[in-house]
Order: structure tokens, then C-alpha cells, then sequence
């Protein structure tokens, strides 16, 4: 077997058992032939209509696990994953079919490449399409360096684990395993370390679900966005912890790494009414990071020093905007 001709596709599932088949279902419908990859399914349940679906696919490689963190169920996939591409797929989140094609011919066609990224057509709860991007086109990144980096970042190169798939010697199985969020970021960051060659498709070929779910905070209720909001950065905050600490021997990495944190530990610091001190000097520290659009830094500072004065006016705001944007 060549170097780049097999892929392993790692579903994860944690209690929600409502899109998996719709998740597997566009997995075995790819044009590529099924001898070029295989599905592995990693979810904390034991379903009989699921499981025996996934039987008559013949889909072997089914595990099941009570571990909680999104990391430790991939961190099982990608130990008993056969091929050396490894692609991911949230449960709630669908495949076009022709995606493992693209996929593998990009890793065939360009040597040393480590990470594909694609785009995404935004699909509401019941798969009905809300958005398809107009963007097209690709970008093939070789020399890492700042410049490349704000590149990747500003065309969210990260954004949806679901719209990833990179080669599985640059994985950390044991740092997977410490991590309960922020996937995607570290699948990049991982790459980004091995130095190999980055690939931005801006060609849509993965189905993302927008759902009330533990990342999309939808609700008509203010003060539930604000608590959904503060679990989700809190546990984002720590994940960038454990990565920064992954990457502070690189001197390339590490400052992007830290002040992520930063972010984070800013937001969650004031949508858990943690401090009025420290976000604003968190945002203070990040205010001329490149990665982030001159707008989000202004917003970020603008809600710390308002944190200053009222933690509640400011979670207000935060709650606010989030369900205006999401038509709430």
C-alpha cells in the first residue's frame, strides 16, 4: 500500500443517536471505492437499530466507550485506524459524495502534504440547506511561517473537525486524550508542528449542522445561552491550555497557542462572572494577534472594559448578539 492510499473515516458519538446513521449513511455513499477506505465508529451507546445497520454495512470497527471527552473517542479511532489518512465526522455533520475522492487524490498529488481542510454548506436541524459559500478555489501552503499562519487562520483552516482530515503520524494519541474540546484547532496545530504542507479547499464538501448542541448555544433564553456559553469556553479555555503546553518548545507555534488561551480564558471569564480583571488583560495581550480580525479584538476589549464596571451588562451583550446572529 502506497503512502496516501487509504483513508480512515472516525465518526464519534456522545449520547445523541438522532444523525449517525444520517453521518455513516454519507460516508458509504462516497463515489471513492469502498477498498479505499474504511469507517470506524466510536460512540458511548449500544443501539439496536444503529448497531445492526452498522453491522449490515459491514462496519467492524465499532467501539464503544464511556469516555466523555471528544478527544479520548478519537484518540481510539485513531489507534485502531489501518489507514494513514485519517478524516473526521462529527455525528450531527454529513459528507458530500465526493469529498473521499478529493481528499485522496489532494494527498496522492501533493507530496508531503499533512492537512486538508474544506468548506462547508450550513444545513439547519432537519438537513435542509441554509447557506452554500460562493468561494471557490485552493490554496497549497509549504513554508510555515507567521504570514502563513494568520493566513490559514483568517480562513478558518480549522474551523469543524468534520472538514479535516490529516495524516496520522503527525497525531499526539496521548494529547488527544487530554483534550475534551478544541479538536479541529489541535489537528491543525499538530500539522502546523510537523511543518508538512497545508491544503485549503474552499470547495464545500462537508454538511455542517447548525443545532442547538452543546456548540450552538440556540435558545430563546438569554440566560441559557450565557450558561451554555460559559461551560463551552471554560472547557475550550483548558483544551488551549493542554495545547499551548504541547507546543511551548515551539517558538513558532507557541505564541499563536498562548494567546488563543487568552481568548478563551477572557471569554469564559466573563460569561461565568469569573473576574473583572483579568479579561481585560487577557484582551489587552491580544490585541495585535493577527490571527484575529481587527473587529473581534476591538469587540473583546470593548466587552472587558465593560466587564469592568458590570459583569451582568456585559453577559447581556454577549447573549444579545449570539441570538441575533442565529435569528433567535
Amino acid at each position: 500500500m502506497t503512502v496516501g492510499s487509504y483513508i480512515s473515516v472516525i465518526i464519534t458519538a456522545h449520547d445523541r443517536k438522532k444523525y449517525i446513521l444520517d453521518a455513516v449513511s454519507s460516508v458509504l455513499k462516497q463515489r471513492l471505492d469502498r477498498s479505499r477506505y474504511e469507517i470506524i465508529v466510536v460512540k458511548n451507546f449500544r443501539d439496536e437499530k444503529i448497531d445492526s445497520f452498522l453491522d449490515d454495512a459491514g462496519i467492524t470497527k465499532n467501539f464503544l466507550t464511556q469516555e466523555r471527552g471528544v478527544g479520548k473517542k478519537a484518540a481510539i479511532g485513531v489507534e485502531n485506524a489501518s489507514g494513514d489518512i485519517i478524516c473526521f465526522l462529527d455525528d450531527d455533520d454529513m459528507f458530500t459524495e465526493g469529498k473521499l475522492s478529493v481528499v485522496l487524490d489532494a494527498f496522492s498529488s501533493v507530496e508531503g502534504l499533512v492537512y486538508y481542510h474544506n468548506n462547508q454548506i450550513k444545513i439547519d436541524e432537519e438537513g435542509n440547506i441554509i447557506e452554500v459559500p460562493k468561494v471557490n478555489g485552493k490554496d497549497i501552503i509549504s513554508d510555515i511561517n507567521e504570514r502563513a499562519i494568520v493566513h490559514i487562520f483568517r480562513n478558518f483552516g480549522e474551523f469543524n473537525q468534520s472538514s479535516i482530515c490529516v495524516r496520522k503520524d503527525v497525531l499526539d494519541v496521548g494529547v488527544m486524550k487530554r483534550l475534551d474540546r478544541a479538536m479541529d484547532y489541535f489537528y491543525l496545530m499538530s500539522a502546523l508542528k510537523s511543518r508538512g504542507k497545508i491544503f485549503l479547499d474552499y470547495t464545500p464538501l462537508t454538511y455542517y449542522r447548525i443545532h442547538e448542541s452543546t456548540m450552538h448555544f440556540i435558545s430563546s433564553s438569554p440566560q441559557k445561552v450565557i450558561e451554555k456559553a460559559c461551560n463551552y469556553y471554560s472547557e475550550q479555555a483548558e483544551a488551549k491550555r493542554i495545547i499551548h503546553d504541547y507546543l511551548k518548545d515551539d517558538q513558532l507555534l507557541e505564541r499563536f497557542a498562548r494567546e488563543d488561551y487568552y481568548v478563551f480564558s477572557a471569554i469564559a471569564s466573563i460569561l461565568c462572572g469569573k473576574s473583572k480583571a483579568l479579561p481585560l488583560k487577557y484582551s489587552l495581550k491580544v490585541l495585535n494577534n493577527p490571527i484575529y480580525f481587527p473587529s473581534f479584538r476591538i469587540k473583546l476589549l470593548l466587552a472587558s472594559i465593560i466587564n469592568l464596571f458590570s459583569n451582568k451588562l456585559a453577559k447581556e451583550m454577549y447573549a444579545r448578539m449570539y441570538m441575533r446572529r442565529y435569528g433567535v
